[in-house]
């Protein structure tokens, strides 16, 4: 039986754990108390305001023992499967990585590139710097402030540092381009490239580079720019920064045009492949979280008897 009562009991007949997985679940509730519109705030006061239902002692055991087990089980699969993302992800910059710079055929003779982090290159191909293989546009970029921006009408991207940030009502170009990362913390932490296609109508501020092949495939050259690593030429601590000049000094392998068209699709095609199963895996991963927020819930609420429940967190079912 479920009697409702204040949050504030004894604890000689309140099991914390059952507590703490109730406070899990009610966020309307929880929302509902909070004041303030910018930082939420909830007070012990209002904590204690709380009523729930509460069952006997030992029913409270039982629950939160069930809820240890299986929750433990829940959060086991969705690490395993974060891991095995992971995993992919290095695959993936891994099959970028050596496509981009030793070509798609493993019997072709190789050649010492002189560049320390190219190595060993095929025989045939060349290699250049950035600032002779593209056009360096930032003279045309414009930022324009968030005050701004939430006025305007959102259809074109905004590019930012690490990609679309927003949308606006108009656009800076209108064809394919690189973009590369000139500041912020993602230049040291690399949570997403710092090299990226930009296609379509777009604008782009003042906080990424904006790169115009001047030959060869663009997708090529993405795939390039993404596996450089710029930490040895980022500058300053608190903002790290890229400048162009450093950009532009960078040394990079120059395959036959030919060539990089045919790097280019088998780079596209293979990690397609990664990106979907990334995808599947990341879609499970959510619902194992849903899964567990929902078992939490009947179980603090007895919608399901935990004496008799054995959970198959990968089916859902009981």
């Amino acid at each position: 039986m479920l009697i409702l009562r204040e949050t504030t009991l004894p604890l000689d007949s309140t099991d914390v754990r059952f507590l703490r997985y109730f406070l899990t679940y009610p966020l309307d509730i929880i929302n509902d108390l909070t004041y303030s519109t910018t930082v939420k705030h909830l007070s012990s006061a209002q904590v204690r305001k709380i009523l729930f239902g509460a069952p006997s002692l030992s029913e409270q055991q039982a629950i939160a023992d069930f809820l240890d087990r299986e929750t433990t089980e829940i959060d086991a699969l969705v690490e395993k499967k974060q891991r095995l993302i992971g995993l992919l992800q290095e695959k993936r910059t891994a099959l970028i990585t050596h496509a981009v710079t030793k070509g798609l055929d493993p019997n072709v003779p190789m050649r010492n590139s002189g560049i320390k982090w190219l190595g060993q290159i095929p025989a045939h191909w060349e290699t250049t710097s950035v600032r002779y293989q593209f056009t360096n546009l930032d003279h045309k970029r414009i930022p324009i402030a968030n005050e701004d921006r939430a006025l305007l009408e959102k259809i074109y991207p905004y590019y930012g540092a690490s990609g679309i940030i927003d949308r606006v009502d108009s656009y800076l170009f209108d064809r394919p381009l690189v973009l590369v990362a000139e500041d912020g913390a993602n230049l040291l932490s690399r949570s997403t490239p710092l090299a990226f296609l930009a296609t379509g109508k777009y604008w782009v501020n003042n906080h990424a580079h904006i790169l115009d092949p001047l030959t060869g495939d663009i997708c090529y050259w993405v795939g390039v720019l993404q596996t450089y690593d710029y930490t040895p030429l980022i500058s300053g601590a608190a903002q790290p920064k890229l400048t162009g000049d450093r950009l532009g000094s960078i040394r990079i392998p120059l395959p036959p045009d030919s060539e990089q068209r045919e790097i280019a699709g088998f780079v596209d095609r293979e990690t397609a492949k990664i990106d979907a199963l990334i995808s599947k895996i990341q879609e499970a991963i959510e619902r194992l979280k849903e899964y567990r927020t929902a078992l939490i819930s009947a179980a603090v609420t007895g919608k399901i008897d935990v004496r008799e429940s054995t959970v198959d967190p990968g089916s859902g079912t009981r």
